[in-house]
């Protein structure tokens, strides 16, 4: 899959205090999800001496797909810095359609069982350890989220899921246990390959829905693409200028 959907950028840089090319992993569910960003980088990007090498990558869907993919891509291109991109529903109407948000810590929100009406985690069952790497207190936490969120976008906690919520008592559950205020299919995934491999991250995710509406017509699906790859162009625009001191 991330074969098929791959594009390989190099953009560049008249800085002197440029010492190495910076790989950066670009990554998304769907190749919809980066592929305005990977037409509109060679317009956006000054060209002179070679800084950054971006590739673009799909990695399917959901986070059996997504780890797979990530673990093949790490050891394929071994990036210094990966960016997942996409949509998220959020459970907060207070957060406008069309946000584009920075995650700061995942957490895999199907895996446990619901019992007497309350969700419990592999951590509350004494599954697992909460802190016992990568995790810290039952989330995935971004160590790396302060130098790399250089466009100072709303930061976030999410969950992550293999089925989509809809019922109200799971949505209830995520709001009051878990406190997070977004969900997608594919965070979790990211973070723990990442926090794993102790490579630099950056999840970026547009609002395209809050979580529990099925009515599409309510969805803002293009402006939330259209949002989160623009943001990655001044992203990249930016990294170009002012590379990170973390590599």
């Amino acid at each position: 899959m991330y074969v098929q959907h791959f594009r390989q950028l190099y953009f560049q840089n008249d800085c002197s205090y440029i010492y190495q090319m910076i790989k950066v992993l670009v990554t998304a569910a769907t190749p919809f999800e980066w592929h305005l960003a990977s037409q509109l980088l060679p317009t956006y990007v000054a060209t002179n001496n070679p800084t950054l090498q971006v590739q673009f990558c799909t990695t399917g869907v959901g986070m059996l797909a997504t780890t797979y993919s990530l673990m093949h891509l790490l050891h394929l291109h071994k990036p210094q810095i990966v960016i997942q991109i996409g949509i998220a529903g959020a459970f907060s109407r207070e957060i406008p359609l069309g946000t584009v948000t920075a995650v700061q810590s995942d957490i895999v929100g199907d895996m446990g069982v619901w019992e007497q009406e309350q969700w419990r985690t592999i951590f509350s069952l004494n599954l697992a350890q909460p802190n016992e790497p990568p995790f810290t207190n039952g989330q995935l936490v971004n160590t790396w989220l302060h130098p790399l969120n250089v466009l100072s976008l709303p930061v976030v906690d999410s969950v992550s899921v293999n089925q989509i919520t809809t019922q109200l008592p799971q949505i209830q559950a995520f709001r009051q246990q878990l406190n997070v205020q977004l969900e997608s299919m594919e965070g979790a995934a990211l973070h723990y390959v990442c926090l794993q491999q102790q490579v630099p991250f950056i999840q970026m995710r547009s609002i395209s829905n809050y979580v529990g509406e099925r009515n599409k017509s309510n969805w803002r699906l293009q402006q939330s693409i259209e949002n989160v790859n623009l943001s990655l162009v001044k992203w990249i625009q930016y990294m170009q200028q002012y590379p990170p001191n973390l590599l």
